[in-house]
């Protein structure tokens, strides 16, 4: 593996299958070197149950040269400090009377639900409270990092930047932003200071309203 969804980790990670939820992405490189010609390898849905198993078939039919390497060191990712966050929010994600709701409501597209400023760094924390529901929960506008889950350092898979993360049964995760400023240039003034929404990535969820907007102000 070597990058999710806001591009190249600092280092390849080695891996054996991903967990992967809706909206999140992540490159791979597959090494097909130690296959004889004749071999079918199969990507599998291993949570597929009776639906989607088997994804995509590759036929190895020839050998071929690869010099090719994939380098240790990918590219620097500056962790932010937490020291930096000026703000800190937390949002519930539950099922309530029937209803997807995050701190307890719906989406409204009157309401404003936060409001960031331009520049500041915040830290939400991500907690669902549902027992047998997993949320994938994604940003709009702004890549983030994930500071712990549970508790715990984010694993290799989540150590890069991220849109979207995955917020398990009765897990509570920290993820760490800065709201983009605006530049000096001018060449965008104004264009980050707008409405903007935060959802789970369920369908079925952000159908049903599991969502919420803030306005980023300053």
């Amino acid at each position: 593996m070597i990058a999710s969804e806001a591009g190249l980790l600092q280092a390849p990670v080695s891996v054996s299958s991903l967990l992967m939820v809706p909206a999140e992405r992540y490159e791979v490189i597959v090494d097909f070197a130690r296959y004889a010609v004749g071999t079918s390898v199969v990507l599998k849905n291993l949570q597929g149950g009776d639906r989607t198993t088997d994804v995509m078939r590759f036929d190895i039919v020839r050998d071929a040269m690869d010099t090719s390497t994939v380098p240790a060191h990918l590219r620097t990712i500056r962790r932010i400090p937490e020291a930096d966050a000026t703000v800190r929010r937390r949002f519930v994600f539950e099922r309530t009377n029937g209803q997807w709701v995050i701190n307890g409501m719906t989406f409204d597209p009157t309401r404003i639900d936060a409001t960031p400023r331009v520049g500041d760094t915040e830290i939400w924390t991500l907690e669902n409270s549902s027992g047998g529901w997993l949320h994938p929960i994604h940003l709009h506008l702004l890549n983030f990092q994930v500071l712990d889950r549970n508790g715990k350092p984010p694993t290799a898979q989540e150590s890069g930047w991220k849109e979207t993360v995955r917020l398990g049964p009765n897990e509570i995760v920290r993820v760490i932003m800065k709201w983009p400023p605006i530049p000096a240039n001018g060449g965008i003034v104004g264009a980050f200071r707008d409405t903007y929404v935060f959802h789970c990535h369920n369908l079925e969820h952000e159908d049903h309203d599991m969502m919420l907007q803030f306005k980023v102000v300053g």
